[in-house]
């Protein structure tokens, strides 16, 4: 799995963010630091397992007293190589999630920044056409001459000639004197 996906800049000249610097760190320390402790662990477990092949030829004990000693000492050394063996394992697994974990933010931070420049593209969409409408609007504003004429003729709700007097057309819009 190592080696598989590295993360790279795509334009050196910018300043990276908190966020993509602590991302790289992250992918480096699975892609890099952890492989070379679990490698560390995984030598000290072979050591173990080569000195188990020279107590196995018997080189090690030389009479019986401690020919007693040499099965708790074998068990002992093999608790202790499968401890350090797992130890190694779970480094190297670690150290993939996080390699994988560093992958999967950048490609989903890149993902939310193109979603975010979509966003930004379509807001500024609209407040261009809005700009555009209010500016429309300013200079039909602008056209119009206050002391002209309307442009549509309005209608009164009641026509002025039979309207008769001034408490007539006051009566007839609901009020009353």
């Amino acid at each position: 799995m190592h080696g598989e996906h590295e993360l790279s800049s795509s334009d050196e000249d910018k300043q990276p963010s908190e966020f993509a610097v602590d991302c790289f760190n992250l992918w480096k320390a699975g892609h890099v630091y952890l492989p070379i402790v679990a490698d560390e662990y995984a030598a000290a477990s072979k050591n173990l397992g080569d000195m188990d092949e020279y107590i196995d030829a018997g080189a090690f004990w030389q009479n019986s007293a401690e020919s007693q000693l040499e099965e708790r000492f074998v068990l002992l050394s093999d608790i202790i190589q499968t401890i350090i063996a797992r130890t190694s394992q779970n480094i190297y697994d670690v150290g993939e999630v996080l390699e994988k974990a560093a992958i999967a933010f950048a490609e989903q931070d890149t993902e939310n920044a193109n979603e975010m420049g979509s966003v930004s593209d379509q807001l500024d969409a609209q407040i261009g056409e809005y700009d555009d409408a209010v500016m429309r609007s300013k200079e039909d504003q602008s056209e119009d001459d206050p002391a002209a004429p309307p442009k549509h003729p309005t209608q009164p709700d009641f026509e002025i000639e039979d309207a008769g007097d001034v408490s007539d057309v006051i009566g007839q819009r609901g009020h009353t004197s």
